[in-house]
């Protein structure tokens, strides 16, 4: 496999609790997917209340789980 491919297929996995500092969680995927990363969020679930999920769904391409 070449560097380019393996680098298309990193994954990091943000995990997130019930704090308002959650807040800033769709500015670190936004760091992320510039720095070529494919990004998921995990949420407990009382970090749902902090967190827009609809926009990090639409940001990731990936459903937010928090179950």
């Amino acid at each position: 496999m070449r560097e380019g491919e393996r680098q298309k297929q990193r994954v990091l996995y943000v995990i997130s609790c019930g704090s308002p500092v959650a807040q800033l969680v769709p500015a670190l995927v936004t760091e992320a997917q510039d720095a070529n990363w494919n990004v998921c969020v995990i949420t407990t679930p009382q970090g749902t209340k902090f967190l827009d999920i609809p926009l990090l769904e639409q940001m990731t391409g990936y459903p937010v789980r928090s179950q």
